[in-house]
């Protein structure tokens, strides 16, 4: 790889660095975005799985309540055959009394019952087009999710190539320049910045005369604030 001059390499290493950082951000924003997505995915997920649920528990609960009827109506009708069987007025009297009795339990039931039915009839009327919307919600969040990590992949892929390239950039700097750059780069995976309205692009300090006449000779400085390398682009 060559360059028209030593500057012109730093500059491109410059910005090649440059550009993986903002890279290495973005991949970062987009797994962070997915992740948000699958944490919403399993939010939905739970939601619809309880509303299933739901449907499902008070479906048992109404199976429960007409076997207590069931339980209960028998019941009665032992007590009403044993009143039969009696010859006892007292304690026919007494059979009938409690066959009365269970009557008001079953009358009681069975209007919890037809309440629980009406309930159930409702949410598994309703059930079908929530299970829709939950579905297609869901859809919509593996899609993002999907397009998202193709993104990171992209955006890794991108990154990896510009380090392929990067050690050609490396080799074209002049010797003390690329010690100073290794140097730095070792610490800071952003070791050089461009000058940006007479400001330093990292810290943004205003330079001064004398350092803003190096740049435009093409002369390497370091900011007097954070040391990075500043560079005017060519």
């Amino acid at each position: 790889m060559t360059f028209a001059t030593p500057y012109h390499a730093f500059v491109a290493l410059a910005e090649l660095d440059l550009l993986r950082t903002h890279l290495e951000s973005e991949r970062a924003k987009v797994l962070k975005q997915r992740d948000t997505l699958r944490s919403e995915e399993e939010r939905l997920s739970a939601e619809a799985a309880g509303a299933h649920k739901k449907v499902v528990e008070q479906r048992r609960i109404l199976a429960q309540k007409e076997q207590e009827i069931a339980q209960l109506t028998s019941k009665k009708d032992r007590v009403l055959a044993q009143r039969d069987r009696t010859v006892s007025v007292r304690e026919r009297q007494s059979l009938e009394k409690e066959a009365a009795l269970i009557d008001e339990q079953i009358d009681q039931e069975e209007t919890a019952g037809l309440s629980i039915l009406e309930r159930v009839e409702l949410e598994e009327k309703l059930w079908p087009d929530q299970k829709k919307q939950y579905d297609t919600q869901i859809a919509a969040l593996r899609e993002e999710i999907v397009q998202h990590e193709l993104a990171a992949v992209d955006l890794r892929a991108r990154y990896d190539l510009l380090g392929e390239q990067r050690p050609l950039v490396v080799d074209a700097l002049e010797p003390e320049l690329r010690a100073r750059y290794v140097s730095l780069y070792a610490r800071d995976a952003l070791p050089a910045v461009p000058v940006v309205e007479n400001r330093c692009g990292g810290c943004h300090t205003i330079l001064t005369m004398n350092e803003l006449a190096l740049l435009r000779r093409h002369v390497v400085v370091s900011c007097p604030e954070c040391y990075k390398l500043l560079y005017s682009p060519v």
